[in-house]
């Protein structure tokens, strides 16, 4: 994963916790980073679950919990560094339909041999049907980025996520219904 995730988190966990116990886990989960990390890096995905699961245990809030919160404020980061002009041209359909294509895929040619996850997004009734595939299995993540784009637009939105990698599929797929 990208260091600009991995700051991010680093600031989401020392707000969650308080810089004293975020040093204290630094301690104990040994990240071969030692939890030092640039925006323009890549650092192994097992170090950010690590990291989760550290924050499960210490907050008792839900790993998929944390990860819906971190995906709603991981969207400001994100979209104030590399998506703002972007999305002042489009509206929240078209956002979600074409990320794919306007980030991840300039993600892949920046960084050779990244993987950022696949995103499938069509049209429907009252809608947008959301297909997401990752080796990752992040798509709590993903919903929080959902819930705070939408929030950016000015949408209000109900997720529905009828099919999940977590129950042994291969990929997600998550209903977007946009109330206007």
């Amino acid at each position: 994963m990208l260091g600009i995730i991995f700051t991010e988190l680093a600031e989401y966990s020392i707000d969650k916790v308080g810089l004293e116990q975020w040093n204290r886990a630094l301690a104990e989960l040994q990240l071969s980073s030692h939890g030092a990390y640039t925006t323009g890096q890549r650092y192994n995905d097992d170090e950010a679950m690590r990291v989760f699961g550290w924050l499960h245990a210490t907050t008792g809030q839900t790993v998929r919990g944390l990860l819906n919160e971190f995906g709603c404020r991981l969207f400001d980061t994100l979209r104030q560094r590399t998506l703002n002009n972007y999305m002042v041209d489009t509206d929240f359909a078209n956002f979600l339909k074409h990320i794919d294509k306007t980030t991840h895929d300039k993600v892949r040619s920046y960084f050779p041999g990244s993987s950022p996850p696949n995103f499938q997004v069509l049209d429907t009734e009252g809608g947008l049907v959301m297909h997401y595939q990752s080796d990752r299995r992040l798509c709590f993540l993903a919903e929080g980025l959902i819930e705070a784009s939408a929030e950016f637009y000015k949408k209000n939105i109900t997720l529905n996520h009828t099919i999940c990698m977590h129950e042994g599929a291969d990929h997600c797929e998550i209903i977007v219904l946009i109330d206007d």
